[in-house]
């Protein structure tokens, strides 16, 4: 899962060292128009649907908060 995940987001910013970094979304690293389009893949991805109510920085910040959002949408 977490492979996939970087994967996804090194398709939007190949730059960002993602295994450690913590504020994704904060620092700007990932952008609101990048965010529409990783949902999209993450959804394909992961044969999930991100319900809007998900859509809050606090999930997207590292690859650990988007792994435990997965989860729990998938009931993990």
């Amino acid at each position: 899962m977490r492979q996939t995940i970087i994967g996804i987001l090194q398709d939007f910013n190949e730059d960002a060292d993602y295994e450690n970094e913590q504020r994704l979304i904060d620092e700007g690293i990932i952008d609101s128009l990048d965010l529409t389009a990783i949902i999209r893949e993450l959804e394909e991805a992961f044969s999930v649907r991100i319900d809007p109510s998900q859509l809050v920085p606090k999930n997207f910040n590292s690859v650990d908060a988007i792994m435990e959002m997965l989860r729990r949408i998938k009931g993990e």
